[in-house]
């Protein structure tokens, strides 16, 4: 609702209140007709007892009329002055109505424009608020890269004091690079020393070492252990033969050790049976083990798992092995992946 509207409403508010005022100025007037008609009644009255008691009949008749008259008089005056009062009292109180609409109007007015003032004034300061924020955020921006700048430039001085050189960030590509360049090449000299001087694989070629290593069988060959430590009996070992191939056994005989093979295939060991359950079955070939004989320093005595399908120390051109023929020990077989696991 705008002001005009409310402008409107009042004045019909005001105009209301006139029209009550003069309904009951109205009934003033009515109740003071009333009033002066029971007056006179009062008046004929009392001069009537007044004129019996004196006898003057015709005298009262005509002071009736004339106090009837002047009552009448009285009344009209009353209602003309009442009238103007109330016509007076109502153009007064639409003025003042009037002049208070107006003021109230005014008012308003003068109150909207002012918040229209201070709003404006609250957005310029917000403006200014927002701009010195700017402003202030730039400049600290600025400083910071101009400290950033200045920290670059001390370290530089720093480096160059300590005799360390600058290094460009465009270089750290070439760095990379390089750095990935020198790792693969240590890992590659990691793998030739762990192939050709901590270990190594070896495939399995024949049915010497059934029922334990069958052909094709994949193993890790332990090539350390034996320069701490001597072979064991019953370790699998690995060593080269004269033609450059390399054989796969197992350790029965250690040196210093009276070795021997008797007819019915059993290994005795210092003139005691060998204990052992790898062989395949009863040795049929003693070879050049059918006599005793003593193994020298750092020499073993070797045999197949398949007792009577290899080739070993009791053929004469195998015989004993030295421990520095020794290639190294078998200790994974790596594939099959079924079989993976340690050799027995």
């Amino acid at each position: 609702m705008n002001f005009q509207e409310e402008e409107n409403d009042f004045f019909k508010l005001a105009e209301e209140e006139s029209a009550e005022r003069e309904r009951k100025e109205q009934k003033k007037l009515e109740k003071a007709e009333k009033r002066a008609e029971k007056r006179a009644l009062k008046l004929k009255k009392k001069e009537e007892k007044r004129h019996k008691k004196l006898g003057l009949s015709d005298d009262v008749d005509a002071e009736s009329t004339e106090s009837k008259e002047g009552a009448a008089d009285e009344v009209s005056s009353n209602e003309e002055e009442a009238s103007a009062d109330a016509v007076t009292t109502a153009e007064k109180d639409t003025s003042t109505e009037n002049g208070t609409a107006t003021e109230e109007v005014k008012a308003k007015e003068e109150a909207t424009s002012k918040e229209e003032v201070a709003s404006q004034g609250d957005e310029s300061p917000a403006r200014d608020l927002a701009a010195s924020d700017s402003e202030n955020t730039e400049k600290k921006s600025l400083e910071s890269e101009k400290d950033s700048e200045d920290d670059d430039k001390k370290s530089r001085r720093r480096k160059r004091k300590r005799g360390e050189k600058y290094r460009d960030p465009n270089l750290n590509i070439v760095q990379e690079l390089l750095s990935l360049i020198v790792y693969i090449g240590v890992v590659i000299l990691i793998c030739f020393i762990i192939m050709n001087f901590v270990g190594g694989r070896v495939q399995v070629e024949g049915p010497s070492m059934q029922d334990t290593l069958y052909t094709g069988d994949n193993l890790w060959v332990d090539r350390v252990s034996y320069k701490f430590s001597d072979p064991k009996r019953f370790d699998v070992v690995v060593f080269p033969v004269a033609d450059g191939s390399y054989y796969i056994k197992r350790v029965i005989g250690l040196p210093g050790e009276k070795v021997q093979i008797l007819p019915d295939g059993t290994i005795l060991i210092n003139d005691k049976a060998l204990d052992e359950h790898y062989g395949k079955e009863t040795i049929w070939d003693p070879g050049i083990a059918a006599q005793p004989f003593y193994l020298g320093k750092d020499e073993y005595f070797v045999l197949g798992d398949n007792r009577n399908d290899s080739h070993d120390s009791r053929a004469s051109d195998i015989g004993n092995i030295s421990k520095d023929d020794i290639f190294g020990k078998a200790v994974f077989r790596l594939s099959p992946i079924e079989k993976f696991g340690k050799i027995d």
